[in-house]
C-alpha cells in the first residue's frame, strides 16, 4: 500500500515535467489602436458590456484559453491568430495546451471595452508539424480625410468585408491593396509584408472629378463608335462587292438553277449591305457627336 502511495505521488510530481516545454511570450500584450475588429465583430459579456479582443498570434494549433470571468463565445483560429474575447477589467489570461505547461499570463495593460490587443507567443513542440510555422505581419489601413473613413478595402482583388480603418494579419509577401468609396477616386497601393512587423498604410482619397469622368466616358464612346464604324463600313463594302458579283452572274448565266441561286445571293448581299451601311451611319453620327463634345471641353 505504501509503495502504491509513493508511486502515485511520484507520478503526480513528474506529470508537469512530462507535459513538455513552457509557453513563451515572444511579444507582450500591446494595444492595436487602429484595429476596430472588436467593434465590427462585437461580442458582449454577461453584463452586456462590449468585450475586448485579444489576438493571440502563434503557429501552435489546439491552444485553449481561459480567464477569471471566462471567455466570451467560441475561440476562432484564422491567419495564424486566435481571437479571444474577454471581459473588461480582466487581469490574467490562461494559455493552455495538452503538451505544454499552463501559463497564467498577467495582463500588463488595462483591458478596456471594444479595444483590440495583440499577444505573440511561442513554444517548442517536437510532436507537432513544423509546417504550421508560417510568418505573419500586421497591415493597418487608414483613409484620409476623416470623412472617407468606412471605405471598402480589397486585397489582391478580393473583398475583405472590412472598411477603413482596419488591421489585417497577413503572411509575408507582396499585396495589392485597393481602397474604394463612392464619389471618390479608387486608390491602389502595393505593399510588402514582413514577419513580425507592423506596416501602416494611409491613403488620401480625392473627390471624383465629374469633368474627368465625362472625358473618360467620351473617350470610351469614341473608341466604341470608331470600331463599330470601321467594322460596319467594311462589312457594307464587302457585301456590296459580293452582291454586284452575284448580280452579274445572274445576268450572264444560262443555267436556270444557277440563275435562281445568283438571284438569291444578290438579294441577300443587298440586304446585309443596307443593314451594314445603316449601322455605319449611326456609328459615324455617334463618333462625330462624341468628338465635337470632346473638342468643346478643351
Amino acid at each position: 500500500m505504501k509503495r502504491c502511495f509513493c508511486i502515485g505521488v511520484l507520478f503526480i510530481l513528474l506529470v508537469p515535467f512530462a507535459r513538455g516545454a513552457d509557453i513563451r511570450i515572444r511579444e507582450p500584450l500591446a494595444l492595436c489602436a487602429n484595429d476596430i475588429s472588436a467593434q465590427q465583430y462585437r461580442r458582449t459579456d454577461k453584463n452586456d458590456e462590449i468585450c475586448a479582443l485579444i489576438k493571440v498570434r502563434t503557429p501552435i494549433r489546439d491552444m485553449k484559453f481561459d480567464s477569471r470571468w471566462g471567455i466570451t463565445g467560441d475561440i476562432t483560429y484564422k491567419s495564424g491568430e486566435y481571437w479571444v474575447y474577454i471581459s473588461v477589467g480582466e487581469r490574467v489570461l490562461q494559455l493552455m495546451h495538452e503538451q505544454l505547461m499552463r501559463l497564467d499570463y498577467p495582463l500588463p495593460l488595462r483591458i478596456e471595452s471594444g479595444q483590440v490587443y495583440r499577444l505573440v507567443i511561442e513554444a517548442d513542440l517536437p510532436d507537432q508539424e513544423t509546417a504550421e510555422k508560417i510568418l505573419y505581419g500586421n497591415l493597418s489601413v487608414m483613409s484620409l480625410p476623416a470623412e472617407t473613413q468606412g471605405a471598402d478595402i480589397r486585397i489582391n482583388g478580393s473583398e475583405t468585408s472590412r472598411t477603413t480603418p482596419a488591421m489585417f494579419s497577413l503572411q509575408e509577401g507582396v499585396y495589392t491593396v485597393s481602397i474604394h468609396k463612392d464619389e471618390y477616386e479608387t486608390v491602389r497601393k502595393s505593399v510588402t509584408i514582413h514577419a513580425n512587423e507592423d506596416l501602416q498604410l494611409t491613403v488620401n482619397l480625392e473627390k471624383t472629378d465629374p469633368l474627368k469622368q465625362y472625358r473618360k466616358q467620351l473617350r470610351t464612346q469614341k473608341i466604341i463608335s470608331g470600331i463599330l464604324l470601321a467594322v460596319s463600313l467594311g462589312s457594307g463594302i464587302y457585301t456590296t462587292v459580293k452582291g454586284d458579283e452575284a448580280y452579274r452572274n445572274y445576268r450572264t448565266s444560262t443555267d436556270p438553277e444557277a440563275i435562281a441561286g445568283y438571284k438569291n445571293d444578290s438579294q441577300r448581299y443587298d440586304q446585309i449591305a443596307i443593314v451594314s451601311y445603316s449601322v455605319s451611319l449611326a456609328s459615324a453620327a455617334w463618333f462625330c457627336t462624341s468628338l465635337v463634345k470632346s473638342i468643346k471641353l478643351k
